[in-house]
């Protein structure tokens, strides 16, 4: 685990994990595959994990979700991917695997449910701990991704989930075929990049890649 902001640490995992230290506990962005909390047990053995946030479903983002729930640890998701989250059993058992023109990846979804303390809306601004996190609509690697934002030290934070992996690169392109024959998710995903640059941050942290602290040009080559 590395510092690449004043208290935000990066955890490498199945995804990138971050940790945010703020005065009453810590904040983790991305659950990977949990292995963060037991280097969070090590590093900051008298410092609790009061929440855990998520930009997407994809199952290496949030694998390890049981395991927060398991040690009391609030979970947050997207409000537009709640089912995905919550009803995982009934998902698996209904989804068609033959003769299916449905492009979305939600076979890269959670096996288990977990039950969130909250939902992340679109726009909202959640205060958690002293922090304030606006939730940006990022449609694009998945139809109800977000992307969360928040200031610290007069900087702008974002991370952005997938919607960008590098200086004018994506993690996967593939999953913005949301259907057999159109291109909304990449609409989608151009309209998210520019509510993103909007904001005009200063770090952004994605999901996948490294973090990029010149923000402008990363998005413009995109």
């Amino acid at each position: 685990m590395r510092e690449i902001a004043k208290n935000i640490y990066l955890h490498r995992d199945t995804c990138n994990v971050y940790v945010i230290e703020t005065k009453t506990g810590l904040v983790v962005v991305h659950a990977g595959n949990a292995s963060v909390l037991k280097k969070i047990s090590s590093l900051f053995p008298a410092e609790k994990v009061i929440a855990c946030l998520n930009t997407h479903h994809f199952r290496p983002v949030v694998q390890g979700l049981p395991l927060f729930e398991k040690n009391n640890i609030d979970i947050y998701v997207p409000y537009w991917e709640q089912d995905m989250f919550t009803g995982t059993t009934g998902f698996w058992q209904e989804r068609q695997t033959w003769i299916n023109y449905d492009g979305r990846w939600d076979r890269y979804s959670p096996i288990k449910s977990v039950k969130p303390k909250g939902y992340l809306r679109d726009y909202e601004k959640i205060e958690i701990g002293e922090l304030v996190f606006e939730v940006i609509p990022t449609a694009g690697p998945t139809p109800g991704a977000i992307s969360l934002s928040f200031e610290i030290d007069g900087r702008r934070i974002v991370f952005t989930g997938d919607i960008v992996y590098a200086a004018g690169k994506v993690w996967n392109l593939a999953s913005s075929q949301w259907n057999y024959n159109d291109a909304y998710g990449i609409c989608s995903w151009i309209q998210s990049i520019r509510e993103i640059s909007a904001r005009r941050p200063g770090i952004l942290l994605p999901c996948h890649g490294e973090p990029m602290f010149s923000p402008e040009e990363s998005l413009d080559k995109l």
